[in-house]
Parts: structure tokens; sequence; C-alpha cells
């Protein structure tokens, strides 16, 4: 578990002051197993777009999105490797996927808490490619594949900021981003 083994992470995960923790897209649930290992004292749960998940527990498959599952739930959230799976384009609603998405993350954090999202972004195509489907031809793992500063700019104009407070940060690196940052209460 490469997060588990990041000082940073650990730290930030660590603080007192984020007693719920949830890890948005988080696959399998293996991160949220281990921090629940390590951080016994918290509430650490997970959500998938395909697996409803229970402290590292498959239950069952969910078409709900994660603010219906677990609306202003969170004091802090985990989204790592999970933005550039973000099909490009626009849906039913008129906003693009990405700012659906995003606008889903910001409904999970808890009114009155900490509300912090700690994303982890690639900004470089993957290594890995989806198979052809339907009339899909084979493509790239990464679908959505921006610069840090689009990214930003997307994380901005939905809610989300360095406001400054003890611990925001925002860290470009070589074909990837780490950020952690505040999420606006809805309506704002």
């Amino acid at each position: 578990m490469e997060a588990m083994r990041n000082e940073r992470f650990r730290d930030i995960v660590g603080r007192p002051e984020f007693g719920r923790v949830l890890d948005y897209a988080e696959g399998k649930g293996r991160l949220g197993a281990a921090m629940k290992a390590a951080w016994p004292e918290k509430l650490v749960a997970g959500w998938d777009p395909g697996w409803q998940v229970d402290h590292g527990e498959m239950t069952n498959p969910s078409d709900a999105i994660g603010s219906e599952c677990w609306p202003g739930w969170a004091d802090l959230i985990i989204c790592l490797d999970m933005l550039e799976h973000v099909e490009p384009g626009v849906g039913g609603n008129g906003l693009r996927y990405v700012e659906n998405v995003l606008e889903d993350i910001r409904r999970c954090l808890r009114p009155g808490g900490p509300r912090k999202v700690l994303f982890g972004v690639a900004t470089t195509p993957a290594i890995a490619m989806l198979p052809a489907f339907g009339s899909l031809p084979e493509r790239n793992a990464h679908l959505t594949v921006e610069p840090w500063g689009w990214w930003w700019e997307e994380m901005s104009r939905a809610g989300f900021s360095l406001v400054g407070s003890e611990g925001d940060f925002l860290v470009p690196g070589r074909g990837s981003f780490l950020a952690l940052l505040t999420g606006a209460p809805d309506g704002s």
C-alpha cells in the first residue's frame, strides 16, 4: 500500500480533527482497511462507483453516487488515482463529468467539520489501455489527461481552495500532483 508508506499521507490522515475519513473511489478497499487498522479510533469508510465497501469489506455493487451513500459525512476525503479516470464530456445535467464528480465529493464533506480533501491526480497518460468495448475503441486508462493548472481551475470552480489554513498545499510533481484542499460549504 504505497499511500500508507508515505509520511505526508500518514501525517494528514493521523490528525485528530479527522475523525471520519472517506476513501472516495477506493477500488477494492485495501487503503480503507489499512487506514482502519492504523487508526482504529477513526471512522473509516469507502465508496467506489462499482462497489459499496465497508471498512475494507466488499459488500454489494452500488449504482448510487458517493454523496447518496455518504451525504455530509466526512471530515477528510481521500481521492487518489481517480479523477484522471473520469470520462471527458458532458452529462445529462449539462455539467462536464469532472464537474459532477467534484461536486459530489464536496457534498460528502461534513457541514461544520474540517472539510478537507486529499487529491492525488495523474497528469500523464497511463501505461494501461482500456480494451475496446461496444462502439468505444481501445483507449488509454487515463481518460482525462490535463496539466495540474487545469485541474486546479476545475477544483477551484467546484468550491475547493487553499485557504491558507495550516497544512493546505498544492504540490505539482512530475506526471502528477498532490493537493490538500478545503471544500466550501454547500450553497457557496
